[in-house]
């Protein structure tokens, strides 16, 4: 199974927009297209560069997967309710 997370620092520096740096945690509820969804995985995939984001949303089956691609096992979740997708597109709550 992938790790759960990468260091802070690379999440931060990969994630600035050059205006701010938002840092993201297992755990953490964030909003993806105006629905709740729970961090789940923060890190680098098998599937594309880059740092992604694997969440699981949490009332309705809005995601692509249970959160494996390709038989790689990066999250766990029902099926379809679990999407990766790139840290500027989401929105973290307000805690």
């Amino acid at each position: 199974m992938a790790s759960n997370s990468v260091e802070d620092d690379q999440i931060s520096k990969s994630m600035d927009s050059g205006v701010h740096s938002i840092t993201f945690h297992i755990g953490d509820k964030v909003y993806c297209h105006n629905h709740l969804a729970i961090v789940r995985f923060i890190g680098r995939t098998a599937f594309a560069d880059g740092i992604w984001i694997g969440i699981e949303f949490v009332s309705r089956p809005l995601g692509k997967n249970d959160g494996s691609v390709n038989g790689q096992v990066y999250f766990q979740c029902k099926q379809n309710h679990g999407l990766f997708i790139r840290p500027n597109r989401l929105t973290l709550t307000k805690k």
